[in-house]
């Protein structure tokens, strides 16, 4: 019987799970290992605890199925090529990764068992249109979203989620390979790790609360839970298929209402495959200082540069939204959509700060902290992308807009809890009222 070493990357789930349908072709028997991308290591506890969380999940859901799951500590261009000699295994299964950091990890692997008998096999499946259904060759892959979300959409072929025949899996005896018990951090997230959550999150957003149905309306809203459908933690984790959305989401379309706000759901995961495939095409250049975009130099002495950015991560700017979305995101892992476009565009446009300090800032401290997501990102909001506009937000216009009451700036900054409209969207303009409170004059 085939012998098969399932190395599980960001794809914690057990439905749609290409690798798995893949293994469960035929009998065969299955040893499943994961072990922490490096990324992992450069964050913070929020995102640590999630992910431990995400895997004890797994380890559930595998272990219902008859199925051993085994984490561990230890890097992966180690601990793969040694397994299979250790287990003599015939065919090594992973999903694509797409950093440059993931992909070297990816080939000092596949180097180290070229001299085995293993067979290698990889699976690209974090997408929600796969690399192989895009209606153009890779190479002719359109520099702008726009371009790509026409082109794709005209020719859209989204496949439906996998099968997974268990009955065909059995565990490899694996004697002697350690089970280490899955670090708990007892850390309080605002949301719970692991596909089992995930699951339950999409079926709340769609079908029990009907919350999709004004996403549109809701979606630049930083407060509540149901303002977005929150799935990025689960998907950067590939706890969550963005397939398996998109199948839900249509079944709603058809069974409840279909409007301008399913549509945009399905609109943001073309923009999250629209990075992934981003990030695909121009590799390392996403990750330097003029990305992929016109020449970027720096304006200010490192000094100073240092300084602006440690006012900035400690939310002590003086503008008042900039500063309780990076409070926010101290204190939880979390931040919204609109209040990541405000934090950035401040820190590369008005600060003039290096914005891959911004983006590292990020990849620190996000619960749903995604590679391609995060820098592509950056890369837009930082004019090093590919968006012909040079854009920058006016945070005292976006104050207004997305927190006309101060509700969200006073939740965050409680130095400003005592004020009202005006005064609180911008306090250093009526300085001499509250100057005793503590919060800080702007700095620019």
């Amino acid at each position: 019987m085939k012998k098969i070493l399932y190395w599980v990357r960001k794809d914690l789930r057990i439905h749609d799970n290409l690798c798995l349908q893949w293994a469960s072709r035929q009998p065969c028997e299955i040893l499943i290992v994961y072990t922490d991308p490096k990324e992992l290591l450069r964050s913070e506890k929020f995102r640590q605890q999630f992910q431990s969380e995400s895997l004890q999940d797994f380890w559930g859901q595998l272990s219902k199925l008859g199925l051993c799951f085994h984490g561990i500590k230890q890097p992966a261009e180690m601990l793969i090529p040694d397994l299979v000699k250790r287990f003599e295994i015939d065919e090594l299964i992973f999903q694509n990764e797409i950093s440059p950091e993931e992909i070297e990890t990816q080939e000092a692997v596949l180097q180290k068992i070229e001299s085995t008998k293993c067979q290698a096999q990889s699976f690209w499946q974090s997408s929600l249109i796969l690399k192989k259904d895009l209606p153009f060759p890779f190479e002719r892959f359109p520099n702008g979203f726009s371009e790509f979300r026409k082109k794709v959409e005209y020719q859209l072929t989204i496949q439906p989620p996998v099968q997974t025949k268990w009955e065909n899996l059995k565990q490899l005896n694996a004697d002697g390979l350690e089970k280490p018990l899955i670090e708990k951090l007892n850390i309080k997230n605002l949301f719970l790790g692991g596909e089992t959550e995930a699951l339950k999150r999409l079926h709340h957003y769609l079908w029990k609360s009907d919350a999709i149905a004004n996403y549109k309306e809701t979606r630049n809203g930083m407060i509540l839970l149901d303002d977005s459908s929150k799935f990025s933690p689960w998907l950067a984790n590939g706890c969550l298929s963005p397939r398996m959305i998109y199948q839900e989401l249509t079944r709603y379309e058809q069974e409840r209402t279909q409007n301008e706000s399913t549509y945009w759901m399905f609109f943001e995961l073309l923009w999250r495959d629209y990075f992934k495939f981003y990030v695909h095409k121009y590799e390392a250049s996403v990750f330097s200082l003029s990305g992929i975009g016109k020449k970027k130099s720096r304006k200010l002495l490192e000094a100073e540069e240092l300084r602006r950015f440690e006012i900035w991560t400690d939310g002590r700017t003086g503008y008042p939204l900039v500063d309780a979305c990076l409070r926010e995101l101290k204190q939880t892992g979390w931040m919204s959509n609109r209040g990541r476009q405000n934090a950035a565009s401040f820190l590369a446009k008005t600060l003039d700060v290096d914005w891959r300090w911004g983006a590292q800032h990020f990849e620190k401290y996000l619960l749903d902290y995604d590679v391609e997501s995060n820098w592509g990102n950056w890369n837009y909001v930082a004019g090093v992308g590919t968006d012909p506009r040079d854009r920058s937000f006016n945070v005292i216009k976006q104050s207004y807009d997305y927190d006309p009451n101060g509700d969200y700036i006073r939740l965050w900054i409680p130095e400003l809890s005592n004020f009202q409209g005006a005064e609180i969207l911008e306090p250093w303009a009526h300085y001499s009222k509250f100057q005793k409170s503590g919060y800080p004059e702007r700095m620019i």
